[in-house]
């Protein structure tokens, strides 16, 4: 019956409202209850100090005894409250007597009861209240009957029974009400989720509509975010799956037709010696990308490592610069390496090297003969900025935000793309891995910058 989180909602908050009646019910009457007697006992005091006044007063003026019996017994018998008065004299000898108590007597009903009023338990089947006034003459006992106190206690207690009830009835159906209009977005949340189940991943799932600006709708909006998020990872990771075995499928199919045609067929020795090169070529090529792939993997993991060193850029830059030099000769294109200030900087040199190289590769790749490179870098803001420039066929708009995708290759000059598309998508993570940022401007016809941005190393090596 409580699965419905609904259900138990409205279960908890009537209970709690139920305790709180009650204990509300428990405090409310302790708290009439001593009100009332406190009345009570201060109306018992007056009654009794009345008596003792007009002993007092009477007696003065020597008014006789039995005058004063008969004012007594009149002012008795016109009070609200049904009241018993007893007076002995000094010798203990009784001087009045309340004709209601016939035979009973107030005297010796409890001891001490000449300080406060005290309570007797059973006394013709009721308790009643019992103060005593004593001075050298008399002394004078003054009750009353608790009946119209217990009577008005009931009362209360008749009523707050009927109210707990018609209160916790409302409570149920106003709860009911609200945890119904307030568990709405989550209803619609477990709709989403339903439906996301059996939505294909390359379809687009609509954002849950958030109709509150409360905490319940700053959870929709992260549970958007985070589905949103999740939903793009696992596209990733299965576009990266179909893309590696599609790259990994070309160079394994052309060695085993290769394989196949040797063991099959009588080769002649010059033709086995390019088929093996072929094959080598191809072995390199899938080792290439198998590395690439095990190198992005493990940095989207999270778990790539980088080991890290104090390093001066310009003497970095100047060993590239003579490797690219070597690189390049084969289509003429120039390498220039620029002055600037000295600056060190704390990288991983080899994967840093790996950065320029893959900058270089696609530098080349895309740049015609006798064309041109420049590297040079700078100081801003405390960082190290090295921009690596091209004068290349650029990079169309439409694709520039795109190139630092993984296995995404793009025919920029109208020529075949070559490589697996791994080569910028592993320089954004290195860059970053290092605590850079890298950007990319290009303009078709003129050629394509990268810019990288590195922080500054400033305290100097310590000699340990």
């Amino acid at each position: 019956m409580l699965s419905s989180f609904r259900l138990k909602i409205v279960f908890w908050h009537s209970l709690l409202v139920l305790l709180t009646l009650l204990l509300f019910r428990l405090v409310s009457v302790e708290v009439i209850r001593s009100s009332l007697y406190e009345d009570f006992d201060d109306s018992l005091r007056a009654e009794a100090e009345w008596v003792h006044g007009v002993l007092e007063a009477y007696k003065m003026r020597n008014i006789p005894d039995a005058d004063i019996k008969s004012d007594i017994d009149a002012r008795s018998s016109l009070s609200p409250r049904k009241e018993f008065i007893e007076i002995y004299g000094v010798n203990g000898g009784e001087y009045f007597r309340s004709p209601q108590l016939e035979s009973d007597r107030l005297r010796g009903l409890v001891q001490n009861h000449f300080a406060e009023p005290v309570t007797v338990k059973e006394f013709r089947g009721r308790p009643l209240r019992l103060f005593g006034v004593q001075d050298e003459f008399y002394e004078i006992y003054v009750g009353y009957p608790l009946t119209d106190i217990e009577a008005a206690i009931h009362e209360i207690l008749s009523s707050s029974l009927l109210l707990i009830p018609v209160t916790l009835l409302f409570v149920v159906i106003s709860g009911l009400f609200l945890v119904v209009r307030f568990v709405k977005p989550i209803k619609e949340l477990n709709r989403y989720a339903e439906e996301l189940l059996h939505q294909p991943l390359d379809q687009e799932l609509p954002k849950i509509t958030v109709r509150t600006k409360d905490e319940i709708g700053e959870l929709i909006e992260r549970i958007n975010e985070v589905i949103e998020k999740m939903r793009h990872s696992m596209r990733q990771v299965l576009s990266f799956s179909s893309l590696a075995s599609h790259e990994l499928r070309t160079p394994l199919t052309i060695v085993r037709n290769q394989v196949e045609e040797a063991l099959h067929s009588e080769m002649p020795a010059e033709e086995q010696r390019r088929s093996l090169a072929s094959i080598y070529d191809e072995i390199l090529r899938m080792k290439r990308i198998v590395d690439d792939l095990l190198s992005l993997s493990t940095m989207q993991a999270g778990t790539f490592k980088i080991k890290l060193e104090r390093t001066d850029l310009q003497s970095m830059l100047k060993e590239f610069y003579e490797e690219a030099s070597l690189l390049s000769r084969d289509k003429n294109i120039a390498v220039r390496l620029e002055p600037g200030p000295p600056v060190f900087v704390r990288v991983d040199v080899m994967r840093l090297r790996q950065v320029l190289f893959n900058l270089l590769d696609n530098a080349l790749k895309h740049t015609a003969e006798n064309g041109c490179i420049r590297l040079w870098h700078e100081i801003k803001a405390q960082q190290a900025v090295l921009h690596f420039s091209d004068t290349g066929s650029g990079i169309p708009p439409q694709i520039l935000s795109r190139i630092f995708d993984p296995f995404y290759r793009s025919t920029m000059d109208g020529s075949s793309s070559h490589g697996a598309g791994l080569g910028l998508a592993l320089v954004k993570l290195l860059v970053e891995a290092h605590h850079g940022s890298i950007t990319v401007l290009s303009k078709i016809g003129q050629g394509t910058t990268f810019t990288i941005a590195l922080p500054v190393e400033n305290e100097p090596e310590s000699n340990a």
